[in-house]
Order: structure tokens, then sequence, then C-alpha cells
């Protein structure tokens, strides 16, 4: 009978996907874990339980996250359908602005910073400016272009204008009573004439041009091939012609699906009829879209032509513009952009979801973003050795975690991407590509994640529970979810009601040691005991569980070997609670209070029964009390019957 020693000392392939259970030959297999659940992967191997959450509030019916960072720490924009609430410094400051987004269309919107507002644009709704005053107060105002200045003319919007019909179709302004060849002058009625169906509904209040003179309609007929108008700039003629336009965006033609800022332009992308479009706006000035005569500073539309028809999805900012799509990601260079040197390349062919905007995140100078099938996380970056951009899918791994993704973020500090799904769950991924680390787990609440954002070094989250939806903060020192602290300024048995928890099964803990279980009323908090702090929150529990034990030897590797665990080695830091199973059901092997505080160093267990196959995993860990647990590594001491 032999004796071996098994040493797990890294869990950085993170939980593996079932369908890799039989690659007992891949180095992932002895860094991977059968289930990873509310811990995190550190990247120096070990695992931790998940940070608990702080509530900060109740915002009932939020559904999206934008943040907006300044100097003095920065405000969280709350959306909800029709509605926005500012947070600062973690507490409601603005309630109940009223804005045009359902709860669907908030999960297809894209935003933009633009000095002290944000521009928010979706396909179906007018973009809008979210602006803050000096006051601090936040406002929403219509989108508008800047006009020029021409004293012959008149003033004319510098917006975005395209033609949308075949360049056959005419269009003659008709003024009543004047000779087609006669200056139809400004402010004059004129019928709109075109050679085939052009107008219709949403064309009433938007601008037409005629040979780069505007027109506004302002009203339309049964017959989608006239409309009446308003001239705006005086028509050199009221002669058919084929020299016309019309604006790029509207109710007639769509929103912008897409949006960004590159190079000191603000960048357009795509809108339902022209969805492979892309507009630049002039340099340093991001609503004057004028193309004029192709200086380099003047604004650049351009489509992206391909064998297919490519959707615009996201822009991505970096040292070059990336452009994700349906059906592929796309690369516009130009060091700086005119209109003389820009190029656009299609790269690799992996497109992005139609149906919803997962925002591309930036990590170590590769963009991650969400790919077409929704079960796969691409790194876009490119490659020294092929000289081209690439996509690998770095979910390959874990795939039974990523599914139905709704939000993600990525933390820095933590090195942790963080992934709403649609369940309700929470997938993490711990990364480092220097190191070639990517870890997944995955998280469990009492309730739904609904969206993530990360800002300041900080992870926040709506989270839909019984009581309403929270805005919650994860934070390292908790141990609970949605937690809410109540102090006192001498020890004493009652404190505050936490009317946000009425109903749930909570863990009240008393200057940091557990003192019970219960289901919280509405009332005051009363306690068995003094205390100068009361934490009131949502417990979890966290489960790590090894995967089977498989053997290799001189005549080849063997997926069930027959052996006994003898003894159980774990090294762990600053633990106060430990609970493991090693064949007889769990067994509390550390549990510290806050007075002895956590423990570090080597944890003994004896192991029991002869166990062999897919199903006989040597151990196990299981632990909800709110305590902190942190593993480095793991030695396994078994017998095989040689």
């Amino acid at each position: 009978m032999t004796q071996l020693f098994l040493t797990k000392t890294s869990f950085t392939s993170g939980e593996l996907d079932p369908e890799l259970y039989g690659r007992i030959d891949v180095r992932a297999y002895d860094e991977g874990a059968a289930a990873l659940r509310n811990v995190v992967v550190k990247t120096s191997g070990g695992v931790v339980r998940r940070p608990g959450s702080r509530l900060l509030a109740k915002i009932d019916g939020a559904a999206r996250l934008l943040p907006f960072d300044d100097r003095s720490g920065g405000d969280i924009l709350v959306l909800g359908p029709f509605s926005l609430s500012v947070v600062r410094d973690d507490v409601v400051v603005q309630q109940g602005v009223v804005t045009p987004w359902s709860t669907d269309q908030l999960h297809e919107i894209t935003w933009t910073r633009i000095d002290r507002a944000i521009l928010v644009c979706h396909p179906a709704v007018e973009p809008r400016l979210i602006r803050s005053g000096d006051d601090g107060i936040w406002a929403l105002q219509r989108w508008t272009f800047d006009t020029s200045d021409d004293e012959t003319l008149g003033p004319a919007s510098l917006q975005p204008y395209a033609r949308f019909v075949g360049h056959e179709v005419a269009l003659q302004a008709v003024a009543a009573g004047r000779s087609p060849e006669a200056i139809v002058p400004a402010g004059l009625p004129v019928e709109l004439r075109a050679s085939a169906p052009v107008f219709r509904a949403g064309h009433l209040g938007s601008i037409v041009r005629i040979r780069q003179r505007e027109i506004r309609i302002v009203n339309l007929g049964a017959d989608p091939a006239f409309a009446e108008g308003l001239v705006l700039q005086p028509l050199v003629d009221g002669r058919t012609t084929r020299d016309w336009d019309e604006q790029m965006f509207g109710a007639a033609r769509g929103w912008p699906v897409a949006v960004t800022q590159h190079q000191d332009r603000l960048v357009l992308g795509g809108n339902h009829d022209a969805p492979d479009r892309l507009w630049f706006s002039r340099t340093g000035r991001p609503f004057d879209f004028e193309t004029g005569e192709g200086l380099d500073d003047q604004a650049i539309t351009f489509r992206l032509r391909a064998d297919g028809l490519h959707h615009i999805r996201q822009l991505v900012p970096g040292r070059r513009l990336q452009v994700l799509t349906s059906r592929g990601e796309w690369i516009v260079s130009g060091t700086p952009l005119t209109p003389a040197n820009i190029q656009v390349d299609l790269q690799t062919n992996i497109g992005s979801p139609v149906d919803r905007q997962v925002s591309a995140l930036e990590v170590d100078g590769a963009t991650m973003f969400v790919g077409a099938t929704g079960r796969d996380l691409r790194e876009f970056l490119f490659t020294d050795t092929e000289q081209a951009f690439q996509a690998p899918d770095i979910a390959i791994l874990s795939r039974h975690l990523m599914r139905d993704p709704v939000d993600m973020a990525f933390d820095p500090l933590r090195r942790l991407i963080a992934i709403v799904r649609g369940d309700g769950r929470l997938a993490t991924v711990t990364i480092d590509r220097n190191a070639n680390i990517v870890a997944w787990s995955l998280h469990e609440t009492e309730g739904a994640w609904r969206a993530v954002m990360a800002e300041n070094g900080r992870l926040t989250f709506l989270v839909e529970r019984s009581g309403g939806t929270m805005l919650e903060v994860w934070d390292d020192e908790l141990h609970l979810d949605c937690t809410v602290t109540r102090r006192a300024d001498a020890p004493s048995t009652t404190f505050d009601a936490v009317p946000e928890l009425a109903g749930a099964t909570v863990m009240v803990l008393a200057d940091s040691d557990l003192l019970d279980e219960r289901v919280l009323d509405a009332a005051d908090i009363e306690l068995s005991h003094p205390a100068s702090m009361v934490a009131v929150g949502l417990p979890f529990t966290h489960r790590i569980e090894a995967l089977s034990v498989a053997r290799g030897s001189g005549q080849g590797s063997d997926l069930d070997p027959l052996y006994r665990p003898v003894r159980l080695t774990f090294r762990v830091l600053d633990t106060a609670h430990l609970e493991a199973d090693a064949g007889r059901g769990l067994e509390r092997l550390v549990d510290r209070d806050a007075a002895t505080g956590p423990l570090s160093g080597d944890i003994r267990q004896r192991a029991y029964g002869w166990r062999r196959g897919f199903a006989a995993a040597p151990w196990k860990i299981v632990q909800r009390e709110p305590k902190a647990f942190s593993l480095l590594c793991v030695t396994t001491e078994m017998k095989v019957n040689s």
C-alpha cells in the first residue's frame, strides 16, 4: 500500500465546467475545483469568503447604475423605469427625476460623459443629457446640435445628415405661385414632392436639405411621396433635384445605438435605418457634425462595408477605436483621425448580442466583451505573434457559469470581473493577464442581483430582495448581505428598527459576535445583553468542493484510483471559522470570536473511508457562519491500493 501526499496550492483555474471533468491531463484540473460558491479566488492562488454587502438605500424599481466621478468623489446615477435617483456619499440626495426610458429600454442604453453631463442613447428614444448644475442638482435635457453662423443663408443645424433612399429618387420643393426657376425665400411654405415613397409619420418636425438648404417638415399627407414644409434657408430654385438628404437621427430613422468619445470627437454609431454607419464630430466640438470640405478637424462619416450587414452595438475607445457589431469587431485607426487618413478594418468575426447592451470592459489593455452567443467572454487584443487582433474566449474552462449576462463591471483592486446573470446570480472572474490567471466562481444571495457598477475601488450592486430593490456595496469587513449597522454612544439592548429587512430571516451580530438568527419584525431590535454596536444582515453560505482524485503513474493515468484519505491539512490565513467534510459530515475545526481574533496557520483533520470514482471527492468546505475565511492551500494525505 502506497502513501501519497496531494497538495493543492492554487485555485486559479476556478470552478471547472463539468464537461472538463475528464481532462485530468491538463493543468486546469490540478488548479481548479468542482464548486466555488460565494468565494473569490485571489491572484495569489487562495480563496476567500466573498465580501458581504452594506445597504446604502432602498430604490424601488431601479435597474441600471451610471457612475459619475469627479474630484470630490462623484455621484451614482440610479435609473429606474422613467425615473432617476442620485446617490452622493452613500446617501440619496435626489429622487423622482423624470426620464424617458422604460425598464426594458434601460438594458439597451449606452452613454458617455461630456463635461458635467452624461449623454445617454437608446435606439428608440431621443438622446438625453443628464446634467449636473453648479448646485449639484441633476436634470435632463434634450440634446441639441451646434448651429452655423452664416449671415447670408441664416443659421443651420450642424447635425448629421444622410441619404436613406436610392440616389435615383428626386425631390422638388414647390412654392405656390412661383416659377420652378425662381429662388424660394426663407419662411415660405412649400410642398415637397418625391419621385418615390419617402415620408413616414416620424418625419413630422424633421429637417430635409435640398442642395444643402434646410426645410422643416410641418405636415404629412396620406401619400408618402408628398409632404408640406417650411423653408428655413432660401432655396436656389424650386426645380426637381437628386441633390438632397435628411437628418440622420430622428423619429423617422431612429436614434443612435452606441456612443463614445475618441480623440476629442463625439462618436455616434448606427440607428434603425443605418445600423452600420459611424459619425465622428468635429474635433473639440461634440455637437458639430458638419463634414464641410473635409478639413482635418471637420466631421467624418462612413459605413462599415462587409459581406454581411454589421449592426453597430458598442464603441470602445482606446489607442484605436474599437467598433463591436452584431457580426464582428472592427478597428478604426488614424493618428490623428482626419477625413484623409482614417482607416477601418474588420479584425475578428465573433459578434455581440443584439438584444441587450452589456458594456465592454478594459482590462490591462485588452477589451473584454460578451460574444454574440451570450455564452462566451472574449478578450479582444493585438497579439505580437500573429501581428493581428484576436478574441480568445476566457470562459472556456467555466462555460457553465457564463449564462445570460445582463451587466458587468471590473474592479481593478480585487482584480475581479463581476457579471450579473439574468437568473439573478453573480459570476465573478479573477483575472491577471500577466500571470495567466482566469478563475471563475459563482455567487448567490437571498434575492437577485440586477446591476453592477465599479467605481472608486468599490463594487456597487442593485439587488432585488423581498423588501424591494436595494442599492448595496461590497465591503470586505462584512460577512452578511444587505447589512445595516446601528451604533450607540453607550451599551444598549435596544436599537432602531431596520424596515428594509422587515419580514426577512436575518442574523444579528452584537459587537461583531453572532448573537442569534431571527425573523426581523418592524419593531426596534432587542438584544439579550447590552452592546455598543449591532449589525443585521442576510446570511449566505460559501462552499468549496475538491475535484475527484486522479492518479498518474508510469503505466498511465487512472481516473478512479482506489484510495483512502488519512489526514487533511488546511492552511488558512486570518480565518475565524472553518467547517470541513472529510468523509463523516461537516466538522467544525475553527470557531473564533471577536475577542480571540482570527487564526493563521495549519488546521488538521482526520479523514475516513475508502473512496473511488467520480463522486468521491476527498473533501469539501461549507460555511454559513458570518465570519472571515481564507484558504491558502490543502494537503491530502492518503493511502493508495497498489
